[in-house]
């Protein structure tokens, strides 16, 4: 091939139709990992995305060829995750949770709903995804179903320190982690992590209601 076909290759934007979500998914985690320094100025915060992003590295390699985001337009991924997110904010809102004074430290509130958008899709990337897998694979697998409970179970221990050790919700992590990983496993992950973004921008800066929304 000539440097001219080269070339031209790559500048004719054939079928953008069908750019699947995963790599720009990579690269946002890239740009706000490098980017954590300059916008929230705090230590733990650029350490938490380091830990996050090794989490989405573990999650591509073990999912490998069947994770779900590699199915996922960019378009549907983004439709997904709005629907999910939106829903979420009037859904959990009506539980009337008074949320955080100073927003967890994550400073406004945009800041906050990005940094709670990255750590929900790997929350559910590795807990929905590469857990449940890693469950099923080898000679001592588990069935499917004991695979989600165990990983429901994972989930909930990881937010053990978050909650204090708070018995009320830890439970209700495991419980939301077994409705996460239905809509996940109908096909629907950006939903999921939609709906876990809204949960967490809820628990940290209260209601809607409370922010003068509705």
């Amino acid at each position: 091939m000539s440097i001219t076909s080269y070339y031209r290759e790559v500048f004719s934007l054939k079928r953008l139709d069908r750019v699947s979500i995963a790599a720009f998914l990579v690269v946002g985690m890239l740009f706000f990992l490098v980017s954590a320094d300059h916008l929230w100025h705090d230590d733990s915060i650029t350490m938490m995305f380091m830990v996050y992003f090794l989490m989405m590295s573990f999650s591509f390699s073990v999912l490998d060829q069947k994770n779900p985001l590699y199915d996922i337009s960019l378009l549907d991924g983004l439709i997904q995750w709005g629907v999910g997110f939106v829903a979420g904010l009037f859904i959990f809102s009506e539980f009337g949770i008074s949320g955080s004074s100073n927003l967890a430290g994550f400073g406004t509130l945009g800041l906050l709903i990005i940094a709670e958008t990255i750590i929900g899709l790997n929350e559910e990337l590795t807990f929905r995804g590469a857990i449940v897998k890693a469950f099923q694979t080898g000679k001592m697998k588990m069935t499917e179903g004991n695979a989600r409970l165990f990983s429901a179970i994972a989930f909930s221990l990881f937010h053990v320190w978050v909650s204090d050790f708070n018995i009320t919700f830890l439970i209700t992590a495991f419980f939301f982690a077994l409705a996460m990983q239905y809509i996940w496993d109908k096909g629907y992950p950006l939903a999921s992590a939609g709906l876990h973004t809204s949960w967490n921008v809820v628990v940290i800066a209260g209601s809607l209601t409370i922010l003068g929304v509705i």
